[in-house]
């Protein structure tokens, strides 16, 4: 039972054709997952009722689902514009079980084709609508008619129909009535139509406007959006999207109310650029948002009421038509932020994949399509073209591959070749280089592509992609099922990538093809260095397979994602700048109060130091990319001043000003270096490209952008993934209840003598000191506080005195700052495609002043390990090789099938999280057991028990807890603890 509002024109005998349906918008930007946005986008269609639980939660951000109260009577929109004049969206809309309604009966559950009543009173209504002048020449219908007012608006005198003069009841009876109709593209036959609109007046002619109508069919799925259009077309403006070569009889003059789109303005665009800073300024921009509000426009909307109220009113409804969409918004292609993807897909025949390509390309909005072995003749490329709804297409010369993109994307052909197609286009404003690849099946053949592109690789300077069906693997990996791979094709493939310049790039499947028996990875997406710097958020994205045995290969660029607030760090450029070290004396040197020695003391002058270097970059230091570019501007102007001027002075500045070119690439280059984390490269040319595009690959491959949670939910929210990652780690690094572990203390011999609990306990000197900074890596990442081992060694003889202060002042038995305690955690993936926090090892990021301690406890420490551990274990101790238990592994599998009474068996054992899961207690009660003295453990467990953590998200810190058991790796006391606990299991 369905309880409704009344109204006066309640009939008992109908239903109301308003129901809840549940419309889905599919890749909906982030920025309208908003209650109040979302009900504003759905009013347009309707009354919006209410959110699922996965849109209300954003833990679902690739569809947003909406209950909305809406009449399934009247026409349905497929997509709508959302934006403002300047940037704007097409955004599609789908609509889940939309019930059956039958406009003839006025019932729920059949459609009108179906309908029992309109069978049965098929003659009589036939009978009326001929009395009411209503004159057919074909009577043969296929589809639903589209009345279009035509553009000139010429009106002609005519005939008015016999029955026009009858019946005055049935006159007024339609006077009343309104003609509705839902304008649908496609192929069919036209149909002749003249309707009066019984206004009573006899015989005497009403002007009119001209409208035509065309009959057409329609697709099962009922969109409309891929139906074919002739190309002539194309060039009419909105009221001429079909032919217009019938006329209404000039009795009847019918309103011209036209419903030309759907559309949302707001404001949100500039809000958002305004708070691009901070993910908070996020959340800010949608709250000051203007509503949004739905509107539909509608042509000629300046005539006289008087025209219309006496006349039907026609509504057509224009928004399925690509051709029309293209010509209304067109300019609306270059929004920016909307991305242009592309796909690539080997579909063995267009004609037997026709529908799954297009809910592909509708779906992923896909711009430009290349296609492999269509299957077809290339002459019918022009009808695909339109049937997918692109603006361009192309074939390369023996018909295998096809190509169509959308105009905005400015394509132009620079190379057709019979095994591949080169593009010039524009990639989200970006020149770039697309080639598209279908290779041949023979090893001799493909070489002759291999070689062509090596010649083409040759004059590249742009980002260039190649994608498609190479029909070649790299390695036995990329192969499962079937015979052995070809080792020269795998070796022919693999020089090609290397001459070409390019990678592989990740697209999260192992394999591309399959004929149920064997699987290879025969399609990929490779790409330049160029390509990796000029796209970050690139992504190459593995569909599923469905009519073809190959899977498409989808290429899109994920929306521009807010930059995070960076943090403070120590760069190793500000030591090639002379006023680095008076600056730190001046603030070094400045009384502290209320803290002015030891540890806190320390701590809180290098906090204030961190507040000053900021402020000496910004105003003494620079940036050093837009010192770069004045210093080539300075050197070239004095360069041809000198070609004009030449004498000594003109030739002095000229090699100054080359000089300080020099010592800024040098500094760029040094930037670079330090973000890149390349430690193997010492000397050579300058690297400035090589170690940025280093960069640029680390910040792709450490990207996280979805993740399995602990219950098996793949989920892609970006504030969801962070809450797990907090929530997983935190939980790993709880205590959690233990058994008794009396029995294996029992068998730990008391091992450390007085002397050597009195040589570890003892103070640190100066020397030892100094020996402890210099040892450390000074490339190696800064902790929370921002600041290297670097700044540590090169300001040694500013801070030398208050950190031996601050060492001494552990010694002596002070608690360490939880500043200085505080620890980062970076997840590096242990493997391809990590889907799961479990294959990502945390790296414990600690501060420098942090590891200065526990690096002179390790150090102290391992001077006793060979005389604590076994000989079985060979890891973390000084003077043994860990290679040496892998030769005595195989040496006992080599020897396991030898027949011995009772036979053999080996255990491989692997402690998961093992570091992460150490008990505190257990560990001090095991030190105890090894006679360290008291002291030395209370400087342990000071070091290990106060740590609070955060997670690096994508290069953001998220999160802060402390922990309550675990070592950090990363700290340079862990590996010997841990080997201490291990050795009671032996």
């Amino acid at each position: 039972m369905r309880i409704l509002k009344y109204s006066f024109d309640f009939d008992p005998h109908k239903e109301s054709s308003i129901v809840p349906v549940w419309i889905a918008l599919p890749k909906l930007p982030l920025v309208f997952y908003d209650k109040a946005i979302l009900f504003s986008i759905a009013s347009v269609l309707g009354t919006p009722l209410k959110l699922d639980e996965c849109t209300a939660k954003k833990s679902r951000t690739n569809l947003a689902r909406i209950c909305v109260d809406m009449d399934i009577n009247g026409p349905r929109l497929d997509r709508i514009r959302i934006g403002n004049e300047e940037f704007a969206i097409w955004q599609n809309i789908y609509y889940e079980n939309l019930p059956l309604y039958c406009s003839f009966c006025k019932h729920l559950g059949h459609e009108v084709e179906k309908c029992f009543w309109k069978k049965t009173t098929g003659s009589k209504q036939k009978t009326n609508i001929e009395g009411e002048g209503v004159k057919t020449t074909n009577d043969k219908k296929k589809g639903k008619a589209v009345w279009v007012e035509k553009q000139s608006g010429e009106v002609e005198q005519g005939e008015i129909g016999e029955c026009s003069k009858g019946n005055n009841e049935a006159e007024e009876e339609n006077r009343k009535q309104e003609l509705k109709t839902q304008m649908l593209v496609g192929k069919g036959e036209d149909v002749n139509l003249a309707t009066n609109d019984e206004l009573g007046k006899g015989s005497e002619g009403v002007e009119g406007p001209q409208l035509s109508i065309r009959e057409v069919d329609q697709e099962e799925n009922n969109t409309g959006y891929f139906d074919c259009l002739k190309e002539k077309e194309e060039e009419n403006s909105d009221l001429n999207l079909i032919n217009q070569d019938f006329q209404l009889p000039e009795e009847n003059k019918v309103g011209d109310i036209l419903v030309d789109q759907v559309y949302v303005d707001m404001g949100l665009w500039n809000t958002m650029e305004k708070n691009d800073q901070e993910a908070a300024g996020l959340d800010k921009a949608l709250s000051d948002s203007e509503t949004i509000k739905g509107q539909v426009r509608r042509k000629n909307d300046e005539k006289q009421p008087s025209q219309i109220t006496q006349h039907s009113k026609i509504k057509l409804l224009a928004t399925r038509s690509p051709i029309h969409l293209r010509q209304k918004h067109q300019k609306k292609h270059q929004c920016s932020f909307m991305m242009d993807n592309l796909l690539f897909w080997n579909l063995r025949g267009i004609n037997s994949s026709i529908k799954r390509l297009k809910k592909v390309v509708h779906i992923n909005n896909v711009s430009m399509l290349i296609l492999a072995e269509p299957i077809v003749d290339k002459g019918k490329i022009q009808e695909y073209k339109c049937k997918l709804g692109y603006d361009y297409c192309h074939s390369n010369r023996n018909g295998k591959l096809w190509v169509f993109w959308n105009s905005h994307l400015d394509c132009q052909v620079i190379e057709d070749q019979e095994q591949f197609i080169s593009f010039q286009t524009k990639w989200r404003e970006v020149e770039t280089i697309i080639t598209a690849v279908y290779a041949k099946c023979s090893v001799k053949l493909r070489r002759d592509l291999w070689t062509d592109l090596a010649k083409f690789a040759d004059k590249m300077d742009k980002p260039w992609l190649i994608g498609g069906d190479f029909n070649a693997i790299l390695n036995r990996e990329e192969r499962e099922g079937g015979n052995s791979p070809d080792r020269r094709s795998m070796e022919d493939f693999s020089n090609m990538i290397m001459a070409c310049g390019v990678e592989d790039v990740n697209c999260r499947s192992q394999f591309t093809w399959s004929n149920g028996r064997m699987w290879e990875k025969l399609d990929r997406i490779l790409v330049n260095y160029q390509w990796n710097s000029a796209f970050e958020d690139f992504k190459a994205e593995v569909l599923n397979r469905d009519t073809s045995d190959h899977c498409p290969i989808l290429i899109h660029c994920s929306p521009p994602s807010i930059k995070p607030k960076s943090s403070f760090r120590f760069q190793s450029i500000w030591c090639h700048h002379e006023g680095l070290l008076e600056i730190v004396k001046q603030n070094w040197d400045t009384p502290l109060t209320p803290y002015s020695k030891g540890l806190f003391g320390f701590f809180y002058k290098i906090k204030r130091l961190k507040n000053t270097l900021k402020r000496w970059n910004d105003e003494v230091f620079g940036n050093i990319f837009e010192e770069i570019k004045k210093a080539e501007k300075e050197a070239l102007a004095k360069e041809r001043t000198y070609d004009s001027v030449k004498s000594p002075e003109t030739r002095e500045e000229m090699h100054r000003a080359y000089a300080n070119l020099n010592n800024l690439l040098s500094q760029e280059e040094a930037f670079w270096r330090q973000k890149s984390g390349i430690k193997w490269l010492r000397e050579g040319d300058r690297n400035s490209k090589y170690f940025h595009a280093v960069v640029k690959k680390k910040r792709s491959k450490n990207k996280i952008t979805q993740i399995r949670n602990t219950e098996g939910r793949l989920i892609t929210d970006v504030e969801e993934i962070q809450n797990s990652a907090v929530n997983y780690f935190q939980n790993i690094l709880s205590r959690e209840p233990t058994e008794d572990c009396s029995e294996l203390l029992e068998a730990i011999p008391n091992i450390i003598t007085v002397e050597e609990n009195r040589n570890l306990n003892t103070a640190p000197t100066i020397e030892e000191l100094k020996d402890t900074v210099f040892s450390l890596d000074k490339d190696s990442a800064a902790g929370p506080d921002g600041l290297s081992a670097l700044f540590y060694q090169f300001c040694w003889e500013v801070i030398q005195k208050d950190l031996h202060e601050a060492v001494v002042d552990f010694f002596d038995g002070k608690i360490i700052p939880i500043g200085v305690a505080v620890t980062s955690i970076v997840l590096l993936p242990k493997k391809l495609n990590a889907e799961e926090w479990k294959d990502f090892r945390p790296i414990s990021l600690c501060n420098v002043l942090n590891k200065i301690m526990t690096k002179i406890l390790a150090s102290r420490l391992n001077k006793l390990l060979p005389k604590i551990i076994s000989p079985s274990q060979s890891g973390f101790t000084p003077g043994r090789d860990i290679g040496d238990n892998i030769l005595l592994a195989q040496e006992l599998i080599y020897q396991l099938d030898r027949k011995t009474r009772g036979g053999n068996v080996v255990l491989k054992l692997d402690m998961a999280k093992a570091y992460d899961r150490v008990d505190w207690s257990f560990l001090m009660k095991v030190l105890e057991r090894f006679g360290f003295n008291h002291d030395w453990i209370d400087k342990i467990e000071r070091c290990i028990s106060n740590c609070g953590f955060s997670i690096i998200f994508n290069g953001e810190l998220k999160g802060f807890f402390k922990s309550s058991r675990g070592l950090r790796q990363g700290d340079p006391i862990s590996p010997s603890l841990f080997i201490i606990l291990a050795e009671c299991f032996f």
